[in-house]
């Protein structure tokens, strides 16, 4: 529905964040591992968040719903179990 000069300028970079960039409305990013993700939060503070992270590279979504606040003064639970459900998805297989 984009053409493709507004995605770029949607995705462009406009000040630097702890997981990567932040963009218009956007979070842009790697995992550990180095795989790219595009993500969005709402409200790490008490009561309702939720985190959405997509995965380009792999066509994978998650998408956490919580009503539990905060897990620690700066992780809330949708953001804790979204980095649990990231381990999993992206853990180097067993031999």
């Amino acid at each position: 529905m984009l053409k493709p000069a507004s995605v770029a300028e949607l995705f462009a970079p406009v000040a630097k964040i702890g997981e990567g960039h932040a963009t218009l409305g956007w979070f842009v990013g790697s995992t550990d591992g180095g795989e790219a993700r595009v993500f969005t939060r709402g409200n790490d503070d008490m009561g309702s968040s939720a985190a959405f992270y997509a995965y380009p590279g792999k066509d994978v979504v998650v998408v956490v719903l919580s009503h539990a606040g905060e897990k620690t003064d700066d992780l809330s639970w949708a953001r804790a179990v979204h980095g649990r459900i990231e381990e999993i998805l992206f853990a180097a297989p067993a031999k």
